[in-house]
């Protein structure tokens, strides 16, 4: 009896082992597949980096933010989904004399701001143009939430941005919301306004407003006088039928 009481609990003991170890495996598989989705959730933009035709849309939080180094690309920020920071920096190989448009749609929200860096190219009289649409559920905010560079080393090339916002553009510091660095060379053709704007320090032929435009301590659209070869004010053409 003794015996036959031994080999039992032997029997037993291999049995609870190999219980403990299924345990520990199922135990580790879910921890990877914790960790599996937990990544997925840190990178909720695909695909990234952008390979036009694709578009990039973004559906969750994404911590990491999107860079755009390509041009012709598309990125969408769908409702609810949270980027943090858009950039374009885009390089363009030797000899090339066109850059594809990139486009730009947000309904949900931009945390880092979106800025646009001038072309890295070898090449002269290239434009670079962006069209951005903020949707009514859309928020972009930031340092600036958007941002236009200039390279004043390159005159010929220059950044075009077509901008219809119905969402809120707001900036984190003292500065206004829309920004320009060397406006001459990084400008918005048509900047349009239904949503509320935090003020615009940035040239635009066109300028539409039929939302807010609010400047808090400063101006709502700051009038300086531009680079040579543009007019004797930031703004061309001049519709308000909103707030500012």
């Amino acid at each position: 009896m003794v015996g036959l009481f031994v080999r039992e609990s032997a029997s037993v003991s291999r049995q609870m082992s190999s219980g403990r170890a299924r345990r520990l495996a199922v135990k580790g598989s879910v921890s990877l597949l914790a960790v599996a989705c937990a990544s997925a959730a840190n990178a909720q933009c695909a695909p990234d980096p952008l390979t036009p035709p694709t578009e990039t849309v973004c559906t969750g939080t994404d911590p990491n933010g999107i860079t755009i180094t390509v041009p012709g690309g598309t990125v969408v920020v769908n409702k609810d989904a949270t980027v943090n920071g858009i950039v374009q920096s885009i390089e363009l190989p030797p000899m090339t004399f066109f850059a594809p448009a990139t486009t730009l749609i947000v309904d949900g929200g931009v945390t880092g701001g979106i800025l646009i860096n001038p072309l890295t190219t070898t090449s002269t009289f290239v434009d670079q143009r962006v069209s951005l649409t903020v949707g009514e559920a859309g928020t972009v905010t930031g340092p600036a939430a958007i941002r236009l560079v200039g390279n004043p080393a390159q005159v010929s090339n220059r950044t075009r941005v077509t901008l219809d916002n119905a969402g809120i553009l707001s900036a984190t510091g003292a500065g206004p919301a829309i920004q320009s660095a060397n406006p001459a060379l990084a400008f918005f053709e048509v900047l349009g306004n239904t949503g509320t704007i935090g003020g615009i320090d940035a040239l635009a032929e066109t300028l539409v407003n039929g939302g807010t435009i609010d400047g808090g301590s400063l101006s709502a659209v700051r009038y300086n006088l531009a680079p040579a070869g543009f007019s004797s004010v930031n703004v061309f053409a001049f519709n308000n039928d909103g707030l500012m």
